[in-house]
């Protein structure tokens, strides 16, 4: 197998785990340096732990919620996907200013995220997404 299509299988990993809430598959791909930044948050987590709180701060905030990746391309070690996200906030969303409390509000945003993989584990990862538009749709910002 390339590097590539190991660095797709892994990033398959990562969207698969979060659909059924296995976060502890996905924080086992991840290495012992993992560095994962939520660029919209302005957030940095590290190592295995970091992908568990990420992930979980998100199931919670909305136990429904769906990724389905659209596109995924890359070359060698780095991976890039557009998927496209659903949810109702029904729990507390953490963030790094705040909890904000369940709206029961949908969600429905597109994402954008790179992952590099280095020796069969997941190295790095950056979340793109529109802060503001999930701001307006949770109602916390005018539309």
């Amino acid at each position: 197998m390339s590097a590539h299509e190991m660095a797709k299988q892994l990033v398959g990993i990562v969207f698969d785990g979060f659909n059924t809430h296995d976060i502890e598959r996905v924080a086992a791909i991840c290495a012992d340096d993992f560095i994962l930044e939520d660029i919209p948050a302005g957030l940095t987590l590290r190592g295995p732990d970091g992908m568990r709180l990420w992930l979980q701060t998100w199931i919670d905030a909305a136990p429904d919620g769906h990724a389905a990746v659209e596109r995924i391309f890359g070359e060698g070690d780095w991976v890039a996907t557009e998927h496209h996200g659903t949810a109702t906030h029904t729990g507390p969303l953490r963030t790094p200013t705040g909890e904000i409390p369940p709206t029961g509000r949908k969600l429905d945003l597109w994402f954008s995220e790179t992952f590099e993989v280095h020796d069969g584990k997941l190295r790095r990862m950056r979340a793109y997404y529109d802060g503001a538009a999930v701001m307006r749709q949770l109602g916390l910002l005018p539309e």
